[in-house]
């Protein structure tokens, strides 16, 4: 009579948990990584969009007209390239 090998019971196989386990850890780190990749670019833009709004501050007290233009249209400049980076940076992590 040939022997019969027990089949694993599915609530107690122990490969079976680890499998479960190593996937419910993954999507966690995937979460993470949107989160963590969002509060990242928030800074950056933030940190970017301050330091051009006193860039263009500083040289409008200089009372020298040229210099404020100039450093309006680099500030507007800055503005724009951060905003696009970090709106193409989101659409990359949350993809």
């Amino acid at each position: 009579m040939a022997t019969q090998t027990p089949k694993p019971n599915p609530k107690t196989d122990p490969v079976a948990d680890a499998v479960e386990s190593q996937e419910a850890a993954v999507e966690r780190a995937i979460e993470l990584r949107g989160k963590a990749g969002e509060t990242y670019l928030s800074s950056y833009e933030r940190v970017v969009l301050s330091l051009a709004d006193s860039y263009e501050q500083a040289a409008g007290a200089t009372k020298v007209g040229w210099v404020a233009e100039i450093a309006a249209v680099q500030a507007d400049l800055t503005r724009g390239l951060t905003k696009a980076y970090a709106s193409a940076a989101r659409d990359f992590v949350s993809a």
